[in-house]
């Protein structure tokens, strides 16, 4: 495709969420370029400084920075420009660090934005869209996933790739990236500013069919769990918990712990007795049963055992 045909098509794409009632511009945007990651089809893009010029020009992206100086801005078109260079075989290795830096930058600023705004859309905003197109763009082209993930999971070929809001405690986005005939893609787990994912486990079903379960369980705020399945060509979303409906202290004002066993595929209220974790009487659990569509997150209660 050359520049002009390709400038054409990037203009038709953000057309499309113009000129549109509002309950059809919602659904025109759920796959368009103002899409968060896995609402958007992100394709490989054979010239990569053309993409995001035309995307900034026809489609209203930029690269935000906090602070910004010119040379903020110049290191973000520079790791773009890298990634072309890589992509077009003009560089032997990845730019890793290049990517990260940029991307980090943008995150960080995103992270300002939402911490002082607390604003949740549909849809991305200016410098999410160059963020989230630049994340999708250097995961498809990534030749390890560790080059694009924070942690992943062992035995498996997905990763989490996180970044906090700009308090740092708290979280802003949580992204599950994973492995295609295609290359990495990436999708985005829970809502912005809620799903702080910082474990990823790969699971079998008794059919060995595949599971990641993006999950948190170190905090009664950000309880969460996300479960996806993997059938070799799409990453499914089959279910999810929100939060662990019990207190978690004891009536001396000691915390519990939650205590994962991804044998049972268990969540266990427990506390530490001589290094030995032990599972509080009289407390719920929940267990985690595969069964593709069917699977689900359910109570049980020591009666049930």
């Amino acid at each position: 495709m050359n520049k002009w045909l390709f400038s054409i098509a990037i203009v038709a794409l953000c057309a499309s969420c113009t000129n549109k009632t509002e309950k059809k511009v919602e659904i025109e945007t759920s796959k368009s370029i103002y899409a968060y990651p896995g609402d958007h089809e992100a394709e490989s893009v054979a010239n990569i400084q053309a993409y995001f010029d035309s995307i900034c020009k026809n489609c209203g992206a930029e690269v935000l920075i906090h602070n910004a100086n010119r040379d903020d801005s110049i290191e973000v078109w520079n790791a773009v420009k890298e990634l072309d260079r890589y992509v077009n075989h003009q560089r032997k290795y990845y730019p890793v660090e290049e990517i990260r830096k940029a991307i980090q930058n943008m995150a960080f600023e995103q992270g300002y934005i939402y911490s002082h705004s607390g604003e949740k859309t549909s849809s991305a905003n200016s410098g999410e869209i160059f963020l989230f197109r630049l994340i999708e763009q250097a995961a498809l082209y990534s030749p390890q996933l560790d080059f694009v993930t924070t942690f992943h999971a062992e035995g498996g070929e997905a990763g989490i790739l996180y970044f906090p809001e700009w308090s740092g405690m708290n979280p802003l986005y949580s992204f599950l990236v994973y492995k295609t005939e295609q290359g990495y893609k990436v999708l985005t787990v829970g809502e912005k500013g809620i799903a702080k994912i910082n474990k990823i486990f790969h699971l079998l079903d008794r059919q060995g069919r595949t599971y990641y379960l993006c999950s948190n369980y170190d905090s009664s705020i950000y309880y969460r769990q996300y479960l996806y399945g993997w059938d070799g060509k799409t990453m499914t979303f089959l279910c999810e918990l929100d939060g662990f409906d019990e207190s978690w202290w004891d009536e001396d004002g000691n915390m519990y712990e939650v205590v994962f066993n991804p044998k049972k595929i268990r969540w266990d209220f427990c506390t530490l007795k001589n290094g030995v974790y032990q599972k509080v009487k009289g407390t719920k659990s929940f267990v985690l049963s595969l069964d593709w569509e069917n699977s689900r997150i359910h109570e049980v209660t020591e009666d049930d055992e």
